[in-house]
């Protein structure tokens, strides 16, 4: 996936969004994990990772839609990104996604 990516686009930094689908009954765990995830990105531990949000996809009842989520990734640039995912949270999330995850999809995106 990273080998795919810009160093950065034409704001100095690397911004991706991420649309993931956790498969039914594994929504529980994923959020655990991705709570360690952000809790490792919003830390110290992580200087290059400007923004790291997940959040849950809802109705217009402001329901959760059960199994979507997206994160909103904000990095100094593509190193920040590859650092980000050799940290001990994400190494975690990425070793159990086959289990939790039906599909993710990633998009780059640039500020203006």
């Amino acid at each position: 996936m990273a080998d795919n990516l810009p160093e950065r686009t034409s704001s100095g930094k690397l911004m991706v969004i991420v649309h993931i689908n956790v498969k039914s009954g594994k929504e529980a765990r994923f959020e655990e994990l991705a709570t360690a995830s952000k809790v490792s990105a919003n830390s110290d531990k992580e200087p290059g990772t400007l923004t790291f949000r997940v959040t849950r996809v809802v109705d217009n009842n402001a329901q959760p839609v059960a199994g979507k989520y997206i994160a909103i990734e904000e990095y100094a640039g593509k190193p920040e990104l590859l650092q980000h995912f050799q940290t001990p949270a994400q190494q975690e999330l990425m070793k159990e996604a086959g289990d939790l995850l039906e599909s993710t999809s990633l998009e780059i995106v640039d500020e203006f």
